[in-house]
Parts: C-alpha cells; structure tokens; sequence
C-alpha cells in the first residue's frame, strides 16, 4: 500500500485487535490520515481526520510528532485523546471516539500555543504528567489532571522547564516518576535532566564526530 503526502509520524490505534488494525499518519501541509486495516479481507480503508473547515485551516500546519494516552480528563472520557505537536509550536488534541459527532479534532482544531519560536518535535507522557520538547533545546513538564494543556498558570499546572544546547532529538524519562531523564541533542551530547530540580548535566559528549544527534535514548529496565 502506497500512503500518499509526506508523513512524519504513524500512530497505531489503542482500539487496534486481532480483526482490524486502525493507525494514523501525520505529515506536513495538514496531512493527518486514518487508516483502517481488516486483516481476513486484506482491505484497507483511508479517512481524512480534518473536517471540511479545518483543511484549508491547517494547510500550514505540520503536525510533527504525537502520542496516544488512555487516561482521559473526565468532561473528555469518550475515547481515547491524541496529543499532537505541531511546527509552529503548539499542542492539539484528537479524540479518537467511534462517534462521528465527537471524533476528531477537539476545540473545532483550535491550536494551544506553548512555545512562540519553537517546533514541537517530541512529546512524551504518563497518567501524571506531560513531557514536551522543542527543536530549539527546550523541555517543559506539566500535569496532566482536567487539563489536556497547560493554562499558562505555573503554579497550579507545576510546570517545570529546561534548556539544552540544540534540539531535542531524542528522551526518556524514568516512567514511574518522569522526572529524571535521559536527552540527546543535535549537537551529538547526551544529557541527564532532573526536571523538580530543572537541573541539567552533560553526560556524553559527542557520541561520533560525523553522526551527531542521537535518535533513541532508552531505559533497560531489566538492568537498573
């Protein structure tokens, strides 16, 4: 199967089973695709995520990166949410609901500005908190309570934040806590962040002078 527009992310479905398997694509230029896969027919069936209104609205838009979550705020406890980052530094949410009336974009696609001058590349999250990070080296937690965004109120939201040398291209956060890090850059070091503390310390330098930016950093939690 050929996908057509450029995607920067596959998401698979929570809802996926045995019978059918339901993933997502986003891309650039407002690309953000459904896609439903029934194994025993071998058929596959592609819907657009974007209402008619929000096509042209978010034909700007490239959504980057973005991460299913099964804890769902209470007043949104319809379906499952997706956090999207979008290049212009903001945050949306997709409901993935079986309703047609309620699926889809949340707040008419109505976008969440969190960082004015940054992409949001990476975003990480638990039943507690919110972990976003941007292409100019900034970290930000926040607490995911009734709140699928940050209000702008530090002091109820806790918001913690932190800034590295380059972009983010990769972190892993401890998943009982998600507070203590691990973070590649750009700039080819590795990190270990302490989000309470907002506390930062180089760990490794560049890993090899002609690839520089790390793409996964991970945990082996068989081997604490």
């Amino acid at each position: 199967m050929e996908i057509e527009g450029s995607g920067n992310m596959v998401l698979v479905d929570p809802t996926s089973n045995d019978e059918i398997l339901i993933f997502y694509v986003l891309g650039s230029s407002g690309f953000f695709k459904k896609y439903e896969y029934r194994v025993e027919a071998g058929a596959i069936k592609a819907t657009n995520c974007l209402k008619a209104n929000q096509i042209d609205q978010l034909k700007n838009t490239d959504f980057v990166c973005g991460v299913f979550t099964a804890v769902n705020p209470k007043e949104h406890s319809y379906g499952y949410i997706m956090i999207i980052g979008t290049n212009d530094g903001c945050l949306m949410a997709f409901n993935n609901t079986s309703s047609e009336a309620s699926a889809g974009l949340m707040g008419n696609g109505k976008k969440q500005l969190i960082f004015e001058n940054g992409q949001i590349g990476s975003i990480k999250l638990n039943s507690n908190w919110v972990i976003i990070a941007t292409h100019l080296g900034y970290i930000q937690r926040y607490k995911f309570t009734n709140n699928i965004f940050p209000t702008g109120n530090y002091q109820n939201d806790k918001i913690s934040s932190i800034s590295l040398d380059g972009a983010i291209t990769a972190m892993e956060f401890d998943p009982s806590s998600f507070n203590e890090g691990i973070v590649g850059t750009s700039q080819g070091f590795i990190y270990y962040v302490n989000l309470t503390e907002n506390q930062s310390l180089k760990i490794v330098s560049r890993i090899n002078p002609t690839i520089d930016s790390p793409l996964l950093c991970q945990f082996d939690l068989n081997n604490p």
